[in-house]
């Protein structure tokens, strides 16, 4: 009987999702003292606006790349939710 070894293909120990869930663990280690100091300075609404205004810009060249691709289907479906909530705040 003969017996062959397999090679499997090269795979680093420390790969893109690994670096990934370690640059998240970072952001949420420093947020609270980058919160706490930015808050003398800003109004927390203010803050917020800012936030997620920044989350917006870093996330759109993702969300244009998807609508390129066609990956975006049911946007609208998914944003009804929230244009109910804006409205029922106004």
């Amino acid at each position: 009987m003969m017996t062959t070894l397999t090679t499997h293909p090269y795979r680093p120990l420390f790969g893109w999702t690994e670096c990934m869930l370690l640059l998240v663990a970072i952001f949420w280690g420093t947020s609270y003292g980058l919160t706490k100091d930015a808050l003398m300075y800003v109004g927390v609404f203010s803050f917020v606006g800012i936030r997620f205004g920044l989350t917006f810009l870093m996330l759109l060249p993702v969300l244009v790349r998807d609508f390129k691709q066609g990956k975006n289907q049911d946007w609208l479906r998914a944003c009804q939710p929230v244009l109910f909530c804006q409205e029922s705040l106004l």
